[in-house]
């Protein structure tokens, strides 16, 4: 699965790597991207960037990111 958050003015994507086990307490694996811009050249991330968005994430689609 493959989610688009904004994360200010960026298009940051979220691809789900593997699910998460929420009883067992193991988390949901991510591969977080950013766009690039007009040119092609890839938007830099900051570790909180891609927290913000892996964070919404979950909050909205934690059904199916964790198995049960």
């Amino acid at each position: 699965m493959m989610y688009c958050v904004e994360v200010g003015s960026m298009e940051v994507f979220v691809s789900l790597v593997s699910r998460g086990i929420k009883g067992q307490g193991v988390d949901p694996m991510f591969n977080v991207t950013a766009g690039k811009d007009w040119d092609g050249v890839p938007h830099p991330l900051t570790r909180e960037d891609e927290e913000d968005a892996i964070r919404w994430v979950l909050t909205n689609y934690e059904h199916e990111v964790y198995m049960l």
